[in-house]
């Protein structure tokens, strides 16, 4: 009867593991990249829907009062009304408390530039909180421009006007 020697076991060797690791952190690394472009993809367009939501809920407080919110004030007045015209969680976000003119959204701030002293123009800027983490575009939308076209700030073009 033959002794089974050491040397016939098969086993892996270290340098095989460490091959079979490295092509697992390759691949890890590889699909954190695409998910992390795919977050900002969803997050630039969370910020175009809210830029469009914000101006339908403008337009709608201006057909009731004849005029558009002061912008130091929008946000409040936009969901403090009764019936509101925006959600009231606009105004929340733990990190900002209640601000004025500015409101966070999946990674983005949409924030009400300016308000005309007639109280008939607008201009919204939807930014990357981070950018380059939660963001890399940033868009404008303005009612004096083409109908209230949102425009890619970044590289001058514009994405459509908002459906009526």
């Amino acid at each position: 009867m033959r002794k089974k020697s050491i040397k016939s076991k098969r086993a892996f060797t270290l340098v095989e593991l460490m091959i079979a690791v490295g092509i697992v952190i390759l691949l890890a690394a590889l699909s954190i990249n695409s998910l992390m472009r795919s977050k900002i993809t969803a997050n630039e367009a969370a910020a175009i829907k809210g830029l469009r939501t914000l101006e339908a809920a403008l337009i709608s407080y201006r057909v009731v009062n004849s005029r558009f919110p002061e912008a130091d004030v929008a946000y409040a007045r936009l969901c403090n009304e009764n019936p509101p015209y925006l959600d009231s969680n606009w105004l929340i976000d733990p990190k900002y408390g209640y601000p004025s003119n500015l409101a966070i959204r999946r990674g983005y701030k949409i924030e009400i530039k300016l308000i005309s002293a007639g109280g008939q123009r607008y201009s919204l800027l939807a930014y990357p909180d981070k950018q380059g983490i939660t963001g890399i575009r940033e868009f404008m939308l303005d009612n004096s421009m083409r109908g209230g076209e949102i425009w890619d700030i970044n590289t001058g073009t514009g994405l459509g006007a908002s459906p009526d």
